[in-house]
């Protein structure tokens, strides 16, 4: 296993999903730019979409990019958008992070300004709309994890209501609440 610092030098990393063959991609917070890295951190290409990239994820063959001005792009592995992503409704609000289940075919977004996490197809219709957890609105949900094996979707929120700042809610990919840790 390779170990030490990574050849290059991201200012802010924020976002990372995986690639073909092993290797990542990297959101940078400060310059909102992609790098394709190798599993030794070796730098494949850096490359740039219309607005500044927030969040990442890959998902039906693709990687899929979030913009701070709450749209979808979809990039493929050499860095080229290959067009906007056809999120039906409103845009996404502030689009923190997201993932995607490969069963389901669903693509999870945390949209951190709209208290939400919406589940949505891939030609852009949503499936689901999560909204609150047991009695709980989902209040800044910044990021989104899926658990293959339990099947079971991890959301985390910024809140500042039980002091720690932080909160994270389970649900069933249905939508049903299934388990907080405060």
């Amino acid at each position: 296993l390779w170990g030490g610092a990574m050849p290059v030098q991201l200012v802010a990393p924020r976002r990372i999903a995986g690639a073909p063959g092993g290797d990542f991609y990297v959101v940078d917070a400060t310059s909102g730019q992609l790098a394709l890295l190798t599993p030794k951190g070796e730098l494949k290409a850096l490359f740039t979409v219309p607005g500044i990239a927030l969040s990442i994820a890959t998902c039906w063959g693709e990687l899929l990019v979030a913009t701070t001005e709450g749209l979808l792009y979809r990039v493929n592995a050499q860095g080229r958008v290959l067009g906007q992503f056809p999120l039906a409704g409103v845009r996404a609000a502030w689009p923190a992070g997201m993932t995607c289940d490969s069963v389901t075919g669903l693509l999870f977004i945390a949209e951190r300004d709209a208290g939400r996490v919406r589940a949505v197809r891939q030609d852009g219709t949503v499936a689901l709309t999560l909204t609150q957890a047991n009695a709980d609105r989902l209040e800044a949900p910044v990021d989104v994890a899926l658990d293959p094996v339990a099947r079971r979707l991890w959301v985390l929120l910024e809140s500042y209501q039980n002091g720690s700042g932080l909160q994270l809610h389970g649900f069933a990919l249905d939508g049903t609440w299934a388990a907080s840790a405060v």
